[in-house]
């Protein structure tokens, strides 16, 4: 995937704003256009802080706990593609009048999206999902790339050591097409 991701637009917000977003009426206020992509031809997933991309793979949420119970790819489940997104890049102007945020064009895997989740009550902070079937355990994620191989992902942090710095961190098994 090699399309222009760098595109960048600044977002005014009051209640004048003639567009509008989960946060609200807002204005373009500035705007930077894209570059070329830099991103090398071959890779499979990219993060920005909680946002998942793939590089043209498709993926899913399972509620199986184990990576190990999965021995080949399942056919009954709904196989979720990239889309566009407009990503928060930059939040010096959250917390001023009027509030101004800056977003970068990008993709993210929504069969991948639902690894986390915003804790309700709080700004900005976050939890891992966990299974419906166990709620002690995160779900196993599955990810099938455009070349036959596939990965079982389980995202087991959101933070580093210290427990202050975006993280994201995973159990893995890659199965390469024979």
């Amino acid at each position: 995937m090699k399309d222009d991701v760098s595109e960048q637009e600044w977002r005014t917000y009051s209640d004048a704003g003639k567009q509008k977003d989960i946060f609200g009426k807002y204005d373009i206020t500035k705007t930077v256009e894209g570059k070329p992509s830099n991103a090398p031809d071959k890779w499979h997933l990219a993060f920005h802080v909680f946002d998942v991309r793939t590089n043209g793979a498709e993926a899913c949420m399972t509620d199986t706990t184990d990576i190990e119970t999965i021995k080949t790819l399942p056919t009954n489940v709904k196989w979720v593609s990239d889309i566009k997104a407009y990503l928060i890049y930059d939040m010096t102007g959250m917390m001023k009048k009027p509030i101004v945020m800056g977003y970068m064009k990008s993709y993210v895997n929504m069969g991948l999206y639902y690894w986390m989740h915003k804790v309700k009550g709080t700004m900005g902070e976050y939890a891992l999902t966990m299974s419906k079937s166990d709620p002690k355990k995160a779900p196993v994620f599955l990810v099938k790339f455009k070349d036959g191989s596939y990965a079982v992902i389980q995202f087991t942090g959101l933070k580093d050591a210290t427990g202050k710095k975006k993280e994201v961190s995973f159990k893995y098994k890659f199965v390469k097409k024979n």
